[in-house]
C-alpha cells in the first residue's frame, strides 16, 4: 500500500507545475504566461499587464529597431525572466512579486547594455514603453536608469 502511494506521488510531482521554474527566453514571451498559471495575479498582475503586455510589444516590434537594440532587447528579454523566475515560489502576495519584478528592470537594462545604445534608440525604446508611463514605479525605474546612464557619460 506504501508503494502505491509513493508511486501515486512521485507521478504526480514531476507533472505540477508549481515546482518547476518556468522556461526562460531571449526570443518568447511564453515565461510570463507560465509565471501568470503559477501565481495566478490576474489581468492587473504584473505578469499580464506589464510582463507579458510588454514582452509581446517589444517582441512585435522588434525588426523596427537597429541590431544594437534588437540584441539589447533579446538580452534583457533573457535579463528580465532570469531574475525574477524564483518569484512563483518565494511565497510572495501578487502585489510584492510586481514590486520584485519591477526591481529587477533597472539591473537588467544597465546591465544589459541600455547606456551604449544611441539616443535615437533610447527614443525607440522609451516611446514603446510611452503607456506605462501611468505607474510611477515605472517612472523611478526611467529615471533610475537615466541617471545610472548619464553618470557612465551617456545619454
Amino acid at each position: 500500500m506504501k508503494l502505491a502511494f509513493l508511486s501515486l506521488i512521485l507521478f504526480i510531482l514531476p507533472t505540477h507545475s508549481y515546482g518547476k521554474l518556468c522556461a526562460v527566453s531571449s526570443t518568447s514571451c511564453e515565461f510570463y504566461s507560465c509565471m501568470e498559471q503559477k501565481t495566478q495575479c490576474g489581468d492587473s498582475g504584473y505578469w499580464k499587464k506589464l510582463g507579458l503586455y510588454y514582452c509581446q510589444k517589444f517582441l512585435f516590434h522588434e525588426s523596427d529597431f537597429s541590431p544594437a537594440s534588437q540584441k539589447w532587447l533579446q538580452d534583457s528579454r533573457l535579463c528580465l525572466q532570469k531574475r525574477s523566475q524564483h518569484l512563483a515560489s518565494a511565497g510572495l502576495t501578487c502585489d510584492q512579486m510586481r514590486e520584485e519584478a519591477l526591481d529587477t528592470h533597472v539591473g537588467c537594462y544597465v546591465d544589459t547594455g541600455f547606456c551604449k545604445l544611441n539616443l535615437q534608440d533610447k527614443n525607440k525604446i522609451y516611446w514603446r514603453l510611452s503607456s506605462a508611463m501611468a505607474y510611477p514605479a515605472i517612472w523611478k525605474q526611467v529615471f533610475k536608469v537615466s541617471q545610472i546612464c548619464q553618470s557612465q557619460g551617456s545619454h
